[in-house]
């Protein structure tokens, strides 16, 4: 394994990836595309890509490189800090076609381009395994020179946002189902994120608790974070809080209201076809 590198993806990149492969066309066994983000300090933090449309057979693989362009040139005049930081397959195994991909296109962009090779069939077991790699020149001196796949370490990084997203995906899949979930109320997960947020500023308490009680030995990182966290929270007085949590509530009733009448209208439709 490469040492001194990491990949960080976030999982925004990771839906788009298995958006792409259920999207594919009907002859193609796998989906390609380009991965944007940024370097610094032997990490890669991958935070966007897209599919490249290609064409694959057993002895030759065309990529539109035009469209990979012209798509890697907007993405750049949105966030001027991202660029292309590598690429993308789906698929369990890495083929001849990969490499020539990777020479003669990305390692153009970036002689640190990574590979990045996402099982989305879960072919070894029940989770989609991820596998990142660096090219590296390989041989003796002077002598017959090539190129190897070396892998690196790869990771999932989330934003809180994200993290908030994922976590309540997470949480309207019931395991014992094996039919289609159903996206839930939008009262029931706010309903959910508050009692999470409850049960974790129970736990700030009882550690704050057992400091003063000396129960415990007092942990300088754990009290500058909650010193933080609590200069963090904006001082308003109880009625003008009470005013925009009401504001917000209204406004979310509103929406839950427009949702659950937008779905009857489609149940209607369908049971009408």
């Amino acid at each position: 394994m490469e040492s001194g590198s990491a990949v960080h993806i976030h999982p925004v990149v990771l839906a788009s990836i298995v958006d792409a492969y259920e999207r594919r066309m009907e002859e193609s066994e796998r989906v390609i595309g380009t991965l944007l983000g940024t370097w610094g300090k032997g990490i890669i933090e991958v935070t966007h890509c897209f599919s490249v449309p290609h064409k694959e057979s057993e002895i030759e693989v065309s990529m539109d490189f035009e469209f990979g362009k012209s798509m890697a040139a907007l993405e750049r005049k949105v966030n001027r800090t991202h660029s292309v930081v590598g690429w993308y397959a789906t698929g369990n195994e890495i083929t001849e076609h990969y490499k020539l991909i990777h020479q003669e296109y990305y390692m153009q962009q970036s002689k640190n381009a990574i590979f990045l090779l996402v099982d989305t069939n879960m072919t070894f077991g029940d989770k989609m395994a991820l596998k990142a790699y660096l090219c590296r020149q390989m041989g003796i001196p002077g002598g017959v020179r090539g190129f190897i796949f070396v892998p690196v370490e790869v990771d999932i990084e989330c934003y809180g946002a994200e993290r908030c997203a994922v976590e309540m995906m997470v949480s309207s899949i019931d395991p014992r189902s094996k039919l289609q979930p159903e996206l839930g109320d939008d009262m029931v997960y706010l309903y959910q994120l508050s009692q999470h947020l409850i049960s974790m500023l129970d736990q700030v308490i009882r550690y704050v608790e057992s400091v003063i009680d000396e129960k415990c030995p007092a942990d300088p990182k754990i009290g500058r974070s909650i010193a933080q966290l609590i200069f963090s929270i904006p001082k308003l007085d109880p009625d003008h809080l009470e005013q925009l949590i009401n504001s917000s509530y209204k406004d979310l009733l509103m929406v839950t209201y427009l949702t659950n009448l937008i779905r009857t209208h489609l149940k209607i439709l369908n049971l009408a076809q």
